[in-house]
């Protein structure tokens, strides 16, 4: 199996520009398993993750996330959000879309 990349692009037109960073064939540290999956961070603080390549079988747990912790927090650790931890809760073709609360 080849290496693991790590892959970056834009694109929209203000006020709906986005980037995207892409991990390719990444290595889950401890396991020979690997996963496909992106972060998509738009002008407006939307943040999807896209995962794919994830099975759905019994036996790939970690691959699922059984290890890992889904959510976003801020630089200072003083806000954050969780969708999952330690919990086999990815599947292949599966997004997660995190929205900013509007400001009052």
């Amino acid at each position: 199996m080849s290496g693991a990349t790590v892959t970056f692009t834009s694109g929209g037109t203000s006020p709906n520009r986005f980037f995207v960073v892409a991990w390719s064939n990444a290595l889950i540290v401890g396991t020979d398993q690997r996963v496909t999956f992106e972060a998509v961070l738009f002008e407006n603080g939307r943040i999807v993750f896209v995962y794919s390549g994830i099975g759905r079988s019994a036996t790939n747990y970690v691959e699922r996330g059984a290890g890992a912790t889904v959510g976003l927090e801020n630089k200072a650790g003083t806000a954050a959000v969780q969708r999952s931890f330690n919990q086999p809760y990815l599947n292949d073709g599966f997004a997660i879309e995190f929205v900013p609360v509007a400001s009052k």
